[in-house]
């Protein structure tokens, strides 16, 4: 950080303390040097006289509002005959400039979120105060006039919040949000503004003695530096399993083979820990989204959220945004009621819609429910029969009832409005979760609610792989959709309808895929085939056999994309490069059921 930046972020933390009740005079030492170094004489003798205030017990506040004034006049003055471009250092210079601006517009936005729903606590009120004037000395230093006069007229209005000159109410914090809103759009019209050789100076070196300590690195090299660490490790596999080195006796050479093993394996978890974080951000920016949607129906609800410190892929969260997005606003326009159908109905008049996140079964499982009305049955099969997806004698049963939701085009909405009925969302959900390797599931109970299940993998780059044979092919099968392995009994295959197969497994009879049939594969020479397994599948609740020629062992693999051009493949999710340098194709459990499943007996 620049030292022009530090010293307005030194000065929010003094100001910070003052207003928390901390220890005041903590660290005022570092401001008074601060303030020398860049030689703000005039804002120095402030802190100074701010010091002897604090001593004598009088008001800090006073002294507060003069030393920002001061550094702010003072800063702006000594940058005025520096200004001019630098443009080999401008992009990484703007990027922290707008990276940080950024991190305090959404915590200014999740404190008017806060403030709205306890008008009476002060402490959101400093804090967007602070906020505000942070992104107001920042701007300053970059050059940025527009965000700086913004954000000066927004700390000002927050600043009649903090004397209580105005009372906190809903049309104030609908203008701070919308004003918020302009100031980020603001902030985006800034990649076109000069900046000031002040914003390009090094950055200074943190203490030796901090414990913990963030660098801002951009995505792209976070994404690369994982690619590297899984073709190190396909690397490592392929010298491991080579026949002079897997044939060798030399013991020392094994000692060094397994050393290796380990490390490229904690490299690569590592690099992909980088890459890894809280899902609370994507609930954050849902709750500006779920106030407006709910203002907009004219619905009394509040968003209640769970779990926000369990941890996802990054790249996986950021393709989430439009599913839970579309999730939100059918759980607002279509699940609740309005306040009066709700207190007809014995309920509290306003409704709760939730987002919670848990980790189960190697997946991040994302719930979004409602307490309203539930689907409408009827109300679904009706439009589905008017529009030719159900015949009309048929009759489906609960699943696929509301299995019909997730058709394209479709909705019960009888008119079209700026929330829903357009036809768009579900089947735009449901075909990004596939495209993650997850699965939605839908639970409705009429006039309790809604619950959508978003099942997703931790990290899109690596899985547990159990490697098994089809012909002469071999496939890898997700080791978390393994339940157990054994070999079958002749006598306990049966066929069903001529062509359906089930298999017998303790008393309870599940339906069986045969692999080499089901990917088309030409049966292996004979005497190549060491013992026929099955393996038993739980995709979800869902369980049914595989039979595959040979089981080969276990393997960690780093999955590649299949790419484009190939289409889609049923019961392939992807590739992945083996131990021997060959391509083995990734399986997708609930693609091999061709998209049916057969009720266990």
């Amino acid at each position: 950080m620049a030292p022009e930046a530090e010293l307005l972020s030194a000065l929010d933390r003094l100001t910070d303390a003052i207003f928390s009740g901390g220890p005041p005079l903590t660290g005022c030492d570092d401001r008074l040097r601060l303030a020398g170094a860049l030689d703000l004489q005039e804002t120095r003798e402030a802190v100074s006289q701010l010091i002897a205030a604090i001593g004598a017990g009088d008001d800090a506040e006073p002294h507060l509002d003069r030393i920002h004034h001061l550094a702010e006049t003072e800063l702006a003055r000594r940058l005025a005959p520096q200004q001019g471009p630098e443009i080999a250092a401008r992009e990484p210079a703007m990027a922290e400039f707008l990276g940080e601006s950024g991190d305090h517009l959404e915590k200014i936005e999740a404190e008017l979120l806060a403030l709205e729903a306890c008008p009476s606590n002060i402490e959101p009120v400093h804090a967007i105060f602070r906020g505000y004037h942070t992104i107001k000395g920042l701007a300053g230093i970059a050059g940025a006039t527009a965000v700086r006069d913004l954000a000066h007229e927004l700390e000002t209005v927050v600043d009649q919040l903090r004397n209580q000159k105005l009372s906190v109410s809903p049309a104030v914090i609908d203008v701070l949000l919308k004003q918020t809103d302009r100031l980020r759009s603001r902030l985006l019209e800034a990649p076109d503004a000069p900046l000031p050789a002040a914003a390009f100076a090094a950055p200074k070196p943190a203490p030796r003695n901090q414990e913990t300590a963030a660098v801002k690195v951009e995505t792209a090299k976070l994404d690369q530096l994982v690619d590297l660490a899984g073709e190190i490790v396909i690397a490592q596999a392929m010298v491991r399993m080579s026949p002079c080195v897997a044939g060798s006796e030399d013991t020392k050479l094994a000692a060094h083979i397994a050393r290796l093993t380990q490390l490229t394996s904690q490299l690569q978890r590592a690099a992909l820990a980088m890459r890894v974080v809280p899902v609370g951000g994507a609930f954050q920016r849902l709750s500006r989204a779920f106030r407006d949607l709910a203002r907009e129906a004219g619905k009394d609800a509040r968003l209640e959220t769970a779990g926000e410190d369990a941890e996802l892929d990054r790249n996986i969260l950021e393709q989430l945004a439009d599913p839970l997005l579309h999730m939100v606003r059918n759980a607002v326009d279509h699940g609740l009621e309005t306040p009066a159908e709700r207190v007809a109905a014995g309920k509290p008049a306003q409704g709760v819609v939730r987002l919670a996140a848990a980790h189960h079964s190697g997946h991040i499982v994302i719930e979004v429910s409602d307490d309203g009305r539930g689907l409408n049955g009827p109300a679904i099969l009706a439009r589905a029969r008017e529009r030719g997806l159900v015949a009309p004698e048929a009759v489906p049963g609960p699943n696929e009832l509301l299995d019909l939701i997730f058709l394209p085009g479709f909705s019960t909405a009888g008119t079209v409005s700026e929330l829903s009925g357009r036809g768009v969302g579900m089947d735009v959900v449901r075909l990004r979760i596939q495209q993650l390797r997850g699965k939605v599931e839908v639970r409705s109970a009429a006039g309790r609610g809604t619950s959508f299940l978003l099942r997703l993998p931790l990290t899109l780059a690596i899985i547990d792989g159990l490697l098994v044979r089809a012909g002469t092919e071999r496939y890898i099968l997700p080791m978390f959709a393994v339940r157990e392995i054994f070999a079958p009994q002749p006598e306990a295959i049966r066929t069903i309808a001529t062509r359906h197969q089930v298999i017998r497994v303790r008393e309870r009879t599940f339906p069986l895929v045969n692999l080499r049939e089901k990917l088309r594969r030409p049966p292996p020479p004979a005497g190549e085939i060491s013992q026929p397994v099955v393996v038993v599948i739980d995709w979800n609740g869902e369980i049914y056999g595989l039979l595959a020629d040979e089981l080969i062992g276990k393997q960690e693999v780093v999955i590649k994309s299949i790419g484009e051009w190939l289409g889609h493949l049923p019961g392939i999710s992807g590739a992945a490069i083996l131990a021997d340098g060959e391509v083995g194709l990734i399986l997708d459990p609930e693609g091999l059921l061709g998209g049916r499943v057969y009720a266990a007996a």
